[in-house]
């Protein structure tokens, strides 16, 4: 069996780029409309981002447990697995402040309905930015909407993969039907 631990380290990312309000996917710009998020995998803590090196993370013990800051040059911020359609699976990991102001009502609305939907992830529709220029400049804020639950994806690595269950909800009618 290959464990790939001698392989390149490549890795596939995605994130927002709130300084100018576009979506990135290992360093290429992409137009991003619909993913999953797998809320399962969400790690938050200080995350230090510096040009040309790995990022430096420090993560929570636990959700809402929040750890002590390493250094002034440490934000607050997230990591949580992604998956496009297109894509695949993809590392989301940011520490932006419009990011974390989009991604945080994100989290409480799967997180407010979760519950209700065991072993499904939820499918999210990108919507657009918002300009916020209170405070130390200008950020866009990704705007989000959680458009149902699904099924886990069926290329998903085998020990995260969840049981199939029942058939997920209907959603309204628009561009989500062949998605997920």
């Amino acid at each position: 069996m290959e464990l790939g631990l001698l392989s390149s380290g490549d890795s596939k990312w995605i994130g927002f780029k709130p300084s100018i309000g576009i979506w990135e996917a290992s360093g290429e710009q992409i137009e991003l409309k619909h993913f999953i998020l797998d809320h399962m995998s969400l790690k938050t803590g200080w995350i230090q981002i510096a040009s040309g090196s790995a990022p430096d993370c420090h993560w929570d013990e636990s959700l809402g447990k929040v750890g002590k800051q390493p250094s002034s040059d440490h934000r607050r911020g997230f990591q949580v697995q992604v998956y496009t359609k297109d894509g695949g699976w993809y590392q989301w990991q940011q520490n932006q402040v419009g990011v974390l102001q989009g991604f945080s009502p994100l989290m409480s609305a799967i997180f407010d309905k979760a519950k209700d939907n065991p072993d499904k992830v939820p499918v999210v529709k990108y919507l657009e930015f918002e300009v916020n220029s209170k405070g130390k400049g200008t950020t866009r804020v990704p705007k989000f909407e959680v458009v149902k639950w699904a099924d886990y994806p069926k290329d998903a690595e085998p020990e995260v993969q969840a049981e199939p269950v029942a058939e997920p909800p209907a959603s309204s009618p628009d561009d989500t039907e062949d998605l997920f």
